[in-house]
């Protein structure tokens, strides 16, 4: 606010997984005003339709599938504000067990255990889904 004038940013608040449009203005008392609207959707849309993109152009690419889901998995965490962390299973060619496609945010050891489960009810929460 030092040159006086008025300025419009967006910024995210992870606290509550929404972005804000923040309108900042000079008050006349020397102060600073500001209007906060809320804009979760638009930019979790275009957050979405950009990892879109990008996952598709690295395909194109020749990426590895790992690397192309990678993307769309941090793009669930960031539009989460980073409050949860998220894999991608993929179901085994004789469909009987996940195999791990991707979780760039969680450990390697958890990845290890969960390649390979079977697909069976009452076997944890990613066998009994599937």
């Amino acid at each position: 606010m030092r040159t006086r004038e008025a300025e419009t940013v967006e910024a995210n608040y992870p606290v509550h997984s929404t972005w804000n449009r923040v309108n900042v203005f000079p008050l006349q008392t020397g102060g600073i005003g500001l209007v906060i609207q809320e804009k979760p959707a638009d930019k979790r849309m275009k957050l979405i339709a950009e990892s879109q993109s990008n996952a598709m152009g690295l395909a194109l690419a020749g990426a590895s599938l790992e690397d192309v889901l990678d993307i769309l998995v941090l793009t669930v965490e960031k539009n989460a504000g980073h409050k949860v962390y998220a894999s991608i299973l993929l179901v085994s060619d004789n469909q009987q067990f996940l195999q791990h496609g991707a979780a760039p945010s969680l450990p390697d050891y958890y990845c290890k255990a969960i390649d390979g489960i079977e697909i069976e009810d009452n076997l944890g929460a990613c066998g009994t889904t599937a």
